[in-house]
């Protein structure tokens, strides 16, 4: 007789939950588990990488012979974009499902420009080309709310991070609100984008 998992059993009442990492193995644990999302941020990813050295450490050496100027950042990064697709991979079955209503992966800007929101909205741009069901993660500061304005503003699903109390819960909330009436008035199509804030 097959038994319900805690996790199972949480999801069938309708709470969803993210696993609180992208490490491959983990998620596709967590998702026989009712997982419909995941999260990163560089310390999960560095974490992920040195649980399976002989999986990411071949494609950090393909990634610096291939790029032979590239600083240690820039290799930290490209990992980063190869660890998402392969995160990314796993959960569009479930984007796919809810019509993009689940199954993100939640990547983080660099928290480096936590004082640059253009920064922040530049990379926001390239790792929302990893995959289409990719959320990406700013810093609830005053750079990273007016990040989170221009992103949505462009059809960028954002989830804020970094945020402690509600004051910073609303104001992230009024960023992406701020965001989606800029992206409606562009004429940008609203309903290929599910903004869910997550805090």
């Amino acid at each position: 007789m097959m038994t319900t998992s805690r996790m199972q059993q949480t999801a069938e009442y309708g709470t969803d939950f993210w696993n609180d990492s992208c490490d491959l193995d983990q998620l596709r644990e967590a998702l026989q588990h009712g997982a419909v999302g995941a999260t990163s941020n560089p310390v999960i990813v560095a974490t992920a990488v040195q649980d399976a050295p002989s999986l990411w450490n071949p494609v950090i050496d393909r990634i610096a012979l291939d790029r032979p100027t590239a600083t240690e950042d820039d290799i930290a990064w490209e990992l980063i974009d190869e660890l998402g697709k392969s995160a990314a991979g796993l959960l569009f079955p479930v984007f796919e499902q809810s019509a993009g209503l689940k199954g993100r992966l939640s990547l983080q800007v660099n928290p480096k420009h936590f004082r640059d929101a253009d920064a922040m909205v530049a990379q926001a741009e390239e790792l929302r080309r990893i995959a289409p069901n990719v959320a990406v993660k700013m810093p609830v500061v005053s750079a990273g709310l007016r990040a989170m304005e221009t992103a949505t503003a462009r059809g960028i699903v954002v989830t804020p991070t970094v945020s402690f109390s509600v004051s910073q819960a609303v104001a992230a909330a009024e960023a992406i609100e701020r965001g989606l009436d800029l992206a409606q008035a562009a004429g940008i199509d609203l309903a290929a984008y599910q903004h869910v804030v997550y805090v």
